[in-house]
């Protein structure tokens, strides 16, 4: 997990400055619910895949990641008040 998260660091930085905040806090939404949704339909598997859990955690990871970027970078653009 954090090979993901050191290289989703510097771009879930560019995007966070370039991007609409809103719109990628919906997008990194959505992509936790799908990543979820794929890690719980692996889990009914009979033979659950391994490749799979491990894509689904790195999405995840990723996603969590770029969405705190997002808030973060909402709160400092707010006026104190």
């Amino acid at each position: 997990m954090s090979h993901s998260l050191l290289a989703t660091t510097f771009i879930g930085g560019a995007l966070a400055d370039t991007v609409d905040r809103r719109r990628m806090i919906r997008l990194t939404q959505v992509a936790l619910c799908l990543a979820s949704g794929v890690l719980v339909l692996n889990s009914l598997l009979g033979q659950p895949q391994l490749w799979l859990l491990s894509v689904g955690s790195v999405v995840m990871a990723g996603a969590a990641f770029w969405r705190y970027e997002g808030r973060e970078g909402e709160k400092l653009r707010r006026p104190a008040g």
